[in-house]
Protein backbone atom coordinates (compact mmCIF):
# COMPACT_ATOMS: atom_id res chain seq x y z
CA UNK A 1 0.00 0.00 0.00
CA UNK A 2 1.17 3.16 -0.85
CA UNK A 3 -0.05 7.10 -0.99
CA UNK A 4 -0.62 6.35 -4.69
CA UNK A 5 -3.35 3.87 -3.36
CA UNK A 6 -4.89 6.57 -0.86
CA UNK A 7 -5.32 8.87 -4.00
CA UNK A 8 -6.58 5.87 -6.14
CA UNK A 9 -9.27 5.69 -3.94
CA UNK A 10 -11.49 7.97 -5.41
CA UNK A 11 -11.26 6.28 -8.40
CA UNK A 12 -12.23 3.35 -6.79
CA UNK A 13 -15.20 4.26 -5.13
CA UNK A 14 -16.18 5.74 -8.42
CA UNK A 15 -15.73 2.06 -10.27
CA UNK A 16 -17.57 0.45 -7.67
CA UNK A 17 -20.66 2.95 -8.23
CA UNK A 18 -20.37 1.90 -11.85
CA UNK A 19 -20.09 -1.63 -11.05
CA UNK A 20 -22.85 -1.75 -8.95
CA UNK A 21 -25.06 -0.15 -11.68
CA UNK A 22 -23.93 -2.64 -13.76
CA UNK A 23 -25.14 -5.21 -11.43
CA UNK A 24 -28.40 -4.19 -10.93
CA UNK A 25 -29.00 -3.38 -14.98
CA UNK A 26 -28.26 -7.12 -15.02
CA UNK A 27 -30.24 -8.41 -12.12
CA UNK A 28 -33.27 -6.61 -13.71
CA UNK A 29 -32.64 -7.56 -16.83
CA UNK A 30 -32.53 -11.13 -15.79
CA UNK A 31 -35.60 -10.70 -13.44
CA UNK A 32 -37.25 -9.30 -16.95
CA UNK A 33 -36.13 -12.87 -18.83
CA UNK A 34 -37.77 -15.13 -16.52
CA UNK A 35 -41.11 -13.30 -16.26
CA UNK A 36 -41.75 -13.83 -19.92
CA UNK A 37 -43.81 -16.73 -20.78
CA UNK A 38 -42.30 -18.99 -23.52
CA UNK A 39 -44.63 -17.90 -26.05
CA UNK A 40 -43.42 -14.88 -26.16
CA UNK A 41 -39.85 -15.59 -26.27
CA UNK A 42 -37.52 -14.99 -29.01
CA UNK A 43 -36.28 -18.27 -31.33
CA UNK A 44 -33.46 -18.13 -32.84
CA UNK A 45 -30.38 -16.86 -31.64
CA UNK A 46 -28.53 -18.22 -27.94
CA UNK A 47 -31.18 -20.81 -26.14
CA UNK A 48 -32.71 -18.92 -23.18
CA UNK A 49 -30.54 -21.27 -20.75
CA UNK A 50 -27.17 -20.39 -21.92
CA UNK A 51 -28.34 -16.49 -22.28
CA UNK A 52 -29.22 -16.67 -18.35
CA UNK A 53 -25.78 -18.64 -17.61
CA UNK A 54 -24.06 -16.05 -19.57
CA UNK A 55 -25.34 -13.60 -17.19
CA UNK A 56 -25.39 -15.34 -14.31
CA UNK A 57 -21.74 -15.64 -14.78
CA UNK A 58 -21.62 -11.80 -15.54
CA UNK A 59 -23.23 -10.90 -12.27
CA UNK A 60 -20.97 -13.30 -10.67
CA UNK A 61 -17.71 -11.68 -11.99
CA UNK A 62 -18.64 -8.47 -11.14
CA UNK A 63 -20.15 -9.36 -7.74
CA UNK A 64 -16.10 -10.51 -7.02
CA UNK A 65 -14.65 -7.55 -8.28
CA UNK A 66 -17.12 -5.40 -6.07
CA UNK A 67 -15.40 -7.29 -3.73
CA UNK A 68 -11.86 -6.76 -4.11
CA UNK A 69 -12.40 -2.95 -4.56
CA UNK A 70 -14.16 -2.95 -1.45
CA UNK A 71 -11.38 -4.88 0.12
CA UNK A 72 -8.99 -2.40 -1.31
CA UNK A 73 -11.19 0.72 -0.04
CA UNK A 74 -11.29 -1.07 3.56
CA UNK A 75 -7.43 -1.05 2.95
CA UNK A 76 -7.09 2.58 2.89
CA UNK A 77 -9.26 3.46 5.62
CA UNK A 78 -7.27 0.41 8.13
CA UNK A 79 -3.71 2.20 7.06
CA UNK A 80 -5.94 5.98 7.98
CA UNK A 81 -6.92 4.71 11.12
CA UNK A 82 -3.36 4.26 12.11
CA UNK A 83 -2.58 7.68 11.60
CA UNK A 84 -1.84 8.97 15.49
CA UNK A 85 -3.00 12.67 14.31
CA UNK A 86 -6.32 12.78 14.51
CA UNK A 87 -7.00 15.87 12.37
CA UNK A 88 -4.73 14.25 10.13
CA UNK A 89 -7.10 11.23 10.03
CA UNK A 90 -10.56 13.20 9.94
CA UNK A 91 -9.01 15.13 6.96
CA UNK A 92 -8.18 11.82 4.74
CA UNK A 93 -11.05 10.07 5.66
CA UNK A 94 -13.12 13.25 4.66
CA UNK A 95 -11.18 13.76 1.23
CA UNK A 96 -10.61 10.17 0.21
CA UNK A 97 -13.07 7.90 2.13
CA UNK A 98 -15.98 9.80 1.85
CA UNK A 99 -15.30 11.64 -1.57
CA UNK A 100 -15.47 15.46 0.00
CA UNK A 101 -13.58 18.24 -1.85
CA UNK A 102 -11.38 20.43 -0.10
CA UNK A 103 -13.69 23.08 0.57
CA UNK A 104 -16.27 21.35 2.55
CA UNK A 105 -13.55 19.18 4.22
CA UNK A 106 -12.49 22.82 5.98
CA UNK A 107 -16.51 23.53 6.51
CA UNK A 108 -16.67 20.55 8.11
CA UNK A 109 -14.40 20.48 10.84
CA UNK A 110 -14.47 24.41 11.52
CA UNK A 111 -10.62 24.40 11.60
CA UNK A 112 -8.96 26.91 9.63
CA UNK A 113 -7.59 27.15 5.93
CA UNK A 114 -3.81 26.40 6.60
CA UNK A 115 -4.83 24.18 9.36
CA UNK A 116 -6.91 21.82 7.08
CA UNK A 117 -4.15 22.18 3.69
CA UNK A 118 -1.57 21.18 6.73
CA UNK A 119 -3.66 18.43 7.82
CA UNK A 120 -3.77 16.82 4.17
CA UNK A 121 -0.31 17.28 3.39
CA UNK A 122 1.16 15.96 6.66
CA UNK A 123 -1.55 13.31 6.46
CA UNK A 124 -0.11 11.90 3.78
CA UNK A 125 2.88 11.54 4.80
CA UNK A 126 1.50 9.84 7.95
CA UNK A 127 0.17 7.40 5.65
CA UNK A 128 3.07 6.76 4.06
CA UNK A 129 4.38 5.87 6.71
CA UNK A 130 2.10 3.72 7.98
CA UNK A 131 2.26 1.84 5.22
CA UNK A 132 5.69 1.23 5.52
CA UNK A 133 5.20 0.13 8.97
CA UNK A 134 2.53 -1.88 8.06
CA UNK A 135 5.20 -3.73 5.61
CA UNK A 136 7.78 -3.92 8.14
CA UNK A 137 5.34 -5.52 10.69
CA UNK A 138 4.79 -8.37 8.40
CA UNK A 139 8.06 -8.92 7.62
CA UNK A 140 8.55 -10.20 10.78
Amino acid sequence: MTVKDLENNLLIMKIIKKKKEELQQLQNNIEGLSSISLKEKVQGGKRENEYLTDRLHKIETIKKEILELEYKKFEVLSMIDKIPDQLERIVLTSKYVLGKDFKNTVKGTGEPFKTIAAALKNGKISFGVACLESIFDESI
